[in-house]
């Protein structure tokens, strides 16, 4: 009984569950299979297969950052593609946009790293230096993610406070 008890305790420090984590992904892609998953109490990193490489209408889609702080639409959740920039080219521009979500990014995605094996990371890198990403970002579940269409998958990273 007490190993169960820990067992239950140790699960929930998650910071999020994988259901979680596809839910909240769900509401912004049409989700396919889970690649890896990690979640700890600091972070969580994922990577899934997606059916389209379409944002969900229900998430305003943004051609960039300014319009994004224009449109007041930066506590998210939001998605940003600007043809012929990669996600790291987006994260400097919402950086230079609006500080406070380019430091919320900031957070939601380097400090997913422990959560991140080393396949996990070099697919990070892979999404976030891809060629036509999708930026998809929720302040309010600390929520960072990365669509490659081309590869056909998201990257979902949460850390920080």
């Amino acid at each position: 009984m007490l190993a169960l008890t820990g067992l239950l305790t140790l699960t929930a420090c998650d910071r999020h569950s994988e259901d979680e984590a596809r839910t909240l992904l769900s509401g912004w892609v049409d989700l396919g299979d889970t690649l890896y998953f990690e979640s700890q109490s600091g972070c969580t990193a994922g990577v899934f297969r997606v059916k389209s490489a379409d944002v969900k209408a229900r998430v305003p889609v943004f051609d960039s950052a300014q319009a994004v702080v224009m449109n007041g639409k930066q506590e998210g959740p939001f998605a940003l593609r600007e043809p012929g920039k990669t996600a790291d080219q987006l994260f400097i521009d919402l950086m230079n946009a609006h500080r406070p979500t380019g430091v919320a990014v900031q957070s939601a995605s380097v400090e997913a790293r422990p959560c991140m094996n080393d396949k996990a990371r070099n697919s990070f890198f892979s999404v976030l230096n891809a060629d036509r990403s999708v930026v998809i970002f929720s302040r309010a579940d600390r929520a960072y993610a990365v669509l490659d269409p081309l590869r056909g998958i998201v990257m979902l990273t949460s850390g920080g406070e």
